[in-house]
């Protein structure tokens, strides 16, 4: 299952808590790197870090809860807000022909 998870830093704290937690989180991250799609930095208008999103890819929901639980950022409550939404992957394909196959499906469903 893949998930987005958006989150926002605590504007109050944030900037220090990311200070100081911000090794043990990439530690954190790089010893679980094969359950990253992607991973990067929210970045403010001003060019600070204001968030964090991350694409994963785990097991379950239940997994998900436990890998983020885990985190040195969640467990420090660098987060005002955090949203996980499950998605699927359309773009790029994962093997040639497949958005075409999804597009021809859904034109079908529509009519």
């Amino acid at each position: 299952m893949l998930f987005i998870v958006y989150s926002l830093d605590d504007p109050a704290t944030g900037k220090e808590i990311r200070k100081r937690t911000r090794a043990a989180h990439l530690r954190y991250v790089a010893k679980n790197r094969e359950l990253f799609q992607y991973g990067g930095s929210l970045i403010g208008e001003a060019g600070e870090m204001i968030g964090t999103v991350q694409i994963l890819e785990v097991e379950s929901r239940q997994v998900l809860d436990r890998f983020l639980s885990r985190d040195p950022y969640n467990q420090n409550k660098l987060f005002t807000n955090v949203t996980i939404t499950e998605t699927r992957k359309s773009l790029p394909e994962s093997r040639p022909g497949e958005l075409d196959e999804e597009m021809a499906k859904t034109e079908a469903q529509a009519q």
